[in-house]
């Protein structure tokens, strides 16, 4: 191996990809700490609000299934299971 070439060994993998152990505590982190800053609540309040109007609640559906729809027609054109 050249000596130009950075190592692709284990040791130059051990904080990256799926296992990369700070990024995960970097975001279980700023996620605790925005869960507890309260900022959400008004939004889960005016979501709670919108789904008890039944014709908002029925808009909301239905945009759910049409984003749902998108998504399965992503996914088959990409021929996966």
């Amino acid at each position: 191996m050249s000596k130009d070439k950075p190592s692709t060994g284990s040791a130059a993998k051990s904080d990256k990809g799926e296992g990369n152990r700070e990024a995960d505590r970097k975001y279980r982190n700023a996620a605790t700490s925005h869960a507890e800053s309260g900022r959400s609540e008004p939004a889960a309040r005016e979501a709670e609000e919108a789904l008890e109007d039944d014709g908002e609640a029925a808009e909301l559906e239905e945009a759910e299934e049409e984003g749902k729809s998108r998504a399965q027609s992503t996914h088959d054109q990409r021929g996966e299971p």
